[in-house]
């Protein structure tokens, strides 16, 4: 492990994590967009959270089915490199299939626009799920436990630069000022055809950066990868069919074949799917059960701190709209309400563009941030510092960020701060934490498990906005989510000391 952490060079990191870029970009348009184009499609305010109920099933479903198969995979591609590619696949088709949602029903007698757009977003969700589990843990695998910052600032710079360029672009009209007019018919269709064509074009750069590391890839153990060894401090090397003699070749090779139905693609094995689902709750009980305690300090943090995030995912983008500007998506296109909803989210869009500008320099500037205040380190300090700044931004959104077009703004780009720090340093300190175990060939495995503590929080969101929305209009529901949000962010803040002492 330590030779290929040292072949992972600072370029060659950048390069393998670039897939991020693609991903990200489809997460901020997704962020930016969805929630407005489901509501002028004819969804009602009061449940459109329900639609994202999408991302945290397939965080709890498909990123730790994902994690289990590909820490299993034996793969001559390696372990990680066929999800990505498989997930870039299906990402761009959904991407494409919701930007043509009006086209595609219209040719169809029993499709809606609404049903097309929404099954389109669920598979999207799905599939970026299933291709993102698989990125990070390229990053646990091989890179080693003192260099996980370095390898999450990587992410964190493509997660900045995909929000900033899927942002701006969703704040412009591309259809009426550019030379896209006379490609595209929307906005829409724009904006998630070229997400379609930067995920595989991301794809396909770390395939190829990343196939190096394929070479290094280990047979599938016979023992369960949690097997406590004698000394915390061993670590087991993993063994390279290339580096083997001819009689342990062959030994890796028939463990890899007992199996008949091997897949070509990914090199599973297939078997029932009731087999798989038991194998997979067999193999998390033995990870939770494993688990450090700085992983479940982190996780009880990411449950409030995610909470804050969705809250603002969900509505951030109509709450410019109808807070701000007085608009109504429900209201008849080029109606004076409907111009200023429309103009309220490009201007959502242009204020997460500058989020993530600042996210971007913050990330650039966090490794060098070392400051200690009182008795907490410099890694809690950053980190209370980020809840702190997210807790004050939402409350302050839900009480007086509507009063002007500035202010609303200046207080959503403030937020690059905490976007900076939620997507590195708790994932740092996951990674760092399962480096320093025996459980790295079950790194996937922890990486679907703590995206668990990003998915309840969604699901808390979408179940409890409709509830908070009873009896309201939409802007008091807008209101009463970013409170809520800013309420889980603060408490969250309070565990920040019990990270160090983890």
């Amino acid at each position: 492990m330590e030779e290929q952490a040292a072949k992972l060079s600072t370029l060659r990191l950048y390069l393998v994590t670039s897939a991020m870029l693609g991903i990200q970009y489809a997460w901020a348009v997704q962020v930016g967009v969805t929630t407005a184009v489901l509501l002028e499609l004819g969804m009602t305010a009061r449940w459109v959270s329900l639609a994202w109920l999408a991302g945290p099933i397939a965080g709890l479903v498909v990123q730790p089915l994902v994690g289990l198969l590909s820490d299993r995979s034996s793969s001559r591609h390696g372990k990680r490199r066929p999800f990505v590619a498989v997930g870039a696949v299906l990402t761009s088709a959904s991407l494409l299939a919701f930007a043509y949602a009006v086209p595609i029903a219209r040719r169809s007698r029993f499709l809606t626009p609404l049903f097309v757009a929404v099954s389109a977003f669920w598979c999207l969700d799905f599939s970026i799920n299933a291709m993102q589990g698989p990125l990070r843990a390229l990053i646990f695998d091989h890179v080693e436990a003192a260099e996980q910052e370095r390898g999450n600032v990587a992410i964190a710079v493509y997660i900045a630069i995909g929000n900033l360029v899927g942002s701006a672009m969703a704040g412009a009209a591309l259809t009426r000022d550019t030379f896209l007019r006379h490609v595209f018919s929307t906005d829409t269709e724009a904006l998630y055809t070229i997400g379609a064509v930067l995920v595989l074009g991301t794809a396909a750069v770390c395939w190829v950066a990343s196939a190096p590391l394929a070479r290094n890839r280990s047979c599938p153990a016979q023992t369960t990868p949690w097997t406590v060894p004698e000394s915390d401090n061993v670590r087991l090397p993993i063994p390279d069919t290339e580096s083997m003699d001819e009689a342990e070749s062959d030994n890796c090779r028939e463990l890899a074949s007992r199996s008949p139905g091997m897949m070509r693609a990914t090199g599973l094995t297939l078997k029932p799917v009731a087999s798989q689902l038991l194998s997979l709750v067999q193999h998390c009980r033995r990870a939770l059960k494993t688990a450090s305690t700085t992983f479940w300090v982190v996780f009880l943090i990411q449950l409030g701190t995610w909470y804050g995030w969705f809250s603002l995912f969900v509505f951030g983008s109509s709450w410019f709209g109808v807070n701000v500007f007085g608009g109504d998506p429900h209201a008849l296109a080029g109606s004076i309400a409907r111009e200023r909803y429309e103009a309220g989210i490009r201007h959502a869009n242009v204020a997460l563009a500058l989020q993530s500008i600042i996210a971007f320099l913050y990330a650039m500037l966090m490794p060098q941030i070392q400051y200690r205040v009182w008795r907490l380190s410099p890694m809690q300090v950053k980190y209370g510092f980020s809840l702190v700044v997210q807790a004050t931004v939402l409350l302050a959104l839900a009480t007086i960020g509507a009063r002007n077009v500035v202010l609303a703004v200046c207080l959503q780009a403030v937020l690059g701060i905490s976007w900076a720090t939620s997507i590195t340093i708790p994932w740092a300190l996951v990674g760092a934490s399962v480096a320093n175990s025996n459980a790295r060939d079950a790194a996937g495995t922890f990486a679907t498990l703590f995206n668990a503590s990003q998915c309840f929080p969604e699901i808390a969101v979408a179940l409890l906005s409709p509830v908070l929305g009873r009896h309201a209009s939409v802007a008091v529901q807008h209101n009463r989510v970013l409170t809520s949000g800013a309420i889980m962010v603060g408490l969250s803040t309070l565990l920040v000391p019990f990270v160090h002492r983890s």
